[in-house]
């Protein structure tokens, strides 16, 4: 389960990092002419070109106000190709450097990606928060609070997320079929616990512990309940029909064997089939508030991030 929403989420991350996409005010001169070829690469994809650019240009000019910004794209050419242990290292290095509130508003929220990515929530939390308390355009703080708002939801705390959530949707309050949905992401996370498990692992045991296939029955399972059914009558009758016979020795090794083994598992068998019985319902409801959350991400209009180099 906990893969499915790793999955799902990488998914809506990457839809929303895609309407974030970055670009760059550069400056005049020497920044253009030694950064210039590092971005020609990096919007042509080559990113491993790019990088030995980027890394030139920090080699070279040691003293440069701008090099946070080449720090910065060295962290996204790693995001692009995966790498979101090596992006974290650079994008730390690029907010150490980085002086100006709105050029760190954005990095950290850059880099809380990397870390979302990197599997570190905690960080990636710590990291959007504090996004929040720095200059962004109203868009972005969007941006940043619906991807906050998935870090709540990997780390199980949805309330934490209906909070979040609900602040995005105020924000664009003027965006109406963004607002409309962000509300019914809202709405469903706010009655996510209301909903009862479809089935009860415990009463599926217990059913066939009473009657072998009666808990696969109730567990939404005919055709397991019809072998659990069939190889326990089966094994029942034999032990039966030996100590008829007389053949007690027989029906006892019939008992000890293959009946307490296959009335066992047929327990054990109900009991699991409910709880993937659970997990699939569950598995739906999550696949629906991601696509839902997708829908959101389609209906907000964000402009791209912008570094501005400084004078």
């Amino acid at each position: 389960m906990r893969m499915f929403v790793a999955r799902l989420t990488l998914l809506f991350l990457f839809s929303l990092a895609s309407v974030c996409s970055p670009s760059t005010v550069l400056g005049q001169g020497k920044d253009l002419d030694l950064l210039g070829l590092g971005d020609f690469l990096y919007e042509s994809k080559s990113y491993d070109l790019a990088i030995t650019e980027y890394m030139r240009y920090i080699f070279l000019d040691q003293t440069s106000p701008s090099k946070y910004y080449a720090y910065y794209k060295i962290g996204m050419c790693y995001m692009m190709t995966g790498e979101s242990n090596s992006a974290v290292s650079y994008l730390r290095q690029s907010l150490l450097l980085s002086k100006d509130r709105s050029t760190r508003g954005v990095i950290k929220y850059r880099l809380a990606n990397a870390y979302v990515h990197a599997g570190q929530y905690e960080l990636a939390k710590v990291e959007l928060i504090q996004a929040g308390m720095l200059p962004l355009p109203l868009d972005h703080e969007t941006a940043r609070a619906l991807m906050l708002g998935m870090v709540f939801l990997l780390q199980g705390n949805a309330d934490e997320a209906v909070k979040v959530f609900e602040h995005a949707a105020r924000l664009q309050k003027d965006n109406g079929p963004f607002y409309d949905s962000m509300n019914q992401v809202v709405s469903s996370l706010t009655h996510w616990n209301d909903h009862a498990r479809s089935k009860n692992p415990r009463a599926a045991k217990l059913l066939s512990t009473i009657l072998p296939g009666a808990g696969q029955v109730y567990a939404g399972k005919p055709l397991h309940a019809i072998n659990a059914m069939g190889i326990n009558a089966l094994t029942v009758f034999l032990v039966v029909n030996s100590a008829l016979n007389g053949s007690y020795r027989d029906a006892a090794l019939l008992t000890a064997g293959p009946w307490l083994r296959y009335y066992r598992g047929n327990r054990l068998h109900a009991e699991e089939d409910a709880i993937l019985a659970n997990q699939h319902v569950e598995s739906k409801r999550l696949n629906d508030l991601i696509e839902q959350l997708l829908l959101s991400v389609e209906l907000l209009h964000v402009s791209p991030m912008v570094l501005q180099f400084p004078d």
